[in-house]
């Protein structure tokens, strides 16, 4: 049931934050006639849904407003059920225990996400446990590498590799 409960709150704070406006994410190789055409039309055509863009050698990578409209008779899942205060709140509430470690002078901080940290010292009894809200200790570490926000290789006491990268899912022969 805490497993569920957990999962339902997850969900649902991210269902309650949700952004009614999409975003997508175009790269253009200009070194290519048939990219470099594409490019050429995006800007003729949507160039006003350009918020950002990026050059990198010979490719543009834009960031543009999406055109797609939300329509209730055809998406009954994805409806406009937003709620900012609810997820500010939990958002919040997660950011206010979080302090507590970040502020904390006895130990040293490593990394930090919105529900974990890695510290070198074991933190105070009453925030680790199984109960909700509380912190699970996953890992002892033995060497850590951290290269940006849930980007990062870590090798535990008894030397399991993991390699966590948001998006990715590692290959293993």
């Amino acid at each position: 049931m805490n497993l569920i409960a957990k999962l339902l709150m997850n969900s649902l704070y991210g269902k309650f934050g949700m952004k009614l406006e999409n975003t997508i994410i175009d790269i253009f190789n200009t070194s290519n006639k048939k990219d470099l055409q594409l490019f050429e039309e995006l800007l003729e055509t949507n160039g006003a849904s350009i918020q950002d863009f990026i050059k990198i050698d010979n490719h543009y990578l834009t960031i543009r407003k999406s055109n797609i409209k939300y329509e209730d008779e055809e998406d009954m899942y994805h409806g406009l059920d937003v709620n900012i205060a609810l997820a500010s709140a939990i958002a919040g509430g997660a950011r206010m225990w979080m302090s507590l470690i970040k502020n904390s002078s006895n130990f040293n901080l490593y990394y930090s996400d919105t529900d974990s940290a890695v510290t070198d010292a074991e933190l105070p009894s009453i925030l680790v446990g199984p109960e909700l809200g509380q912190f699970k200790l996953e890992y002892v570490i033995n060497r850590a590498v951290f290269l940006a926000p849930k980007v990062y290789g870590l090798i535990t006491t008894d030397g399991q590799e993991i390699i966590k990268v948001k998006g990715l899912t590692p290959y293993h022969n």
